[in-house]
């Protein structure tokens, strides 16, 4: 049996996210908390099958994918405008 919560993640790192983008996954949430010395962060959540699985063959993978980061922004920018757009309505 699938349990959901292996198939969802939250981070705040970009490179990760990247990663995870270029194997499969979504982006379904964005939200800015506050995080510590009172900096609000970006945080991120993902799904997709196995995505514990990616995210340890990310950890093991030290190359960073720099030329990937824009298209990487350009997903979580239009993520964002339909969550402004959604909350419009």
């Amino acid at each position: 049996m699938n349990n959901p919560e292996n198939d969802r993640l939250v981070t705040s790192n970009l490179a990760e996210v990247c990663y995870l983008l270029e194997n499969h996954h979504r982006l379904t949430g964005a939200e800015l908390v506050m995080g510590n010395m009172g900096a609000e962060e970006m945080l991120f959540t993902l799904e997709g099958e196995n995505i514990l699985v990616s995210r340890r063959l990310f950890m093991g993978d030290t190359r960073v994918r720099l030329s990937k980061i824009p298209a990487t922004l350009d997903t979580i920018s239009d993520f964002l405008w339909k969550q402004v757009e959604e909350a419009e309505l």
